[in-house]
């Protein structure tokens, strides 16, 4: 059972309301997990600093990179993803359509 949730997740149509909200929690949930591993110390690089000392320390500066990736991610595109995926509900709803369009249509 736990399988079949993930995959129904996973391989959603990407331009429907499952599909925008399954790539928001993703996002959501990727940057929920970097948060969780504490690096958010590690942005210090991106204004010439390192947290650990050394000045080449490439392990900060990706670690830093990263969590400033997805703080960015999670702060604009996972609610425009969430408000796309209300309102293509909504529309989809009123014209009395079901889904969306599937990528893997036109192979």
């Amino acid at each position: 059972m736990k399988r079949r949730w993930w995959r129904r997740l996973f391989y959603s149509r990407v331009f429907s309301p499952k599909g925008f909200l399954s790539r928001a929690a993703g996002l959501a949930a990727l940057f929920l997990l970097v948060h969780a591993l504490g690096w958010r110390e590690y942005t210090s690089v991106l204004c010439g600093t390192s947290p650990t000392g050394r000045a080449a320390d490439l392990k900060a500066a990706l670690f830093g990179t990263a969590y400033a990736g997805l703080y960015f991610f999670s702060v604009t595109v996972v609610p425009v993803l969430l408000l796309g995926a209300v309102i293509f509900l909504l529309l989809l709803r009123w014209t009395g359509r079901k889904g969306g369009a599937d990528l893997r249509e036109s192979e």
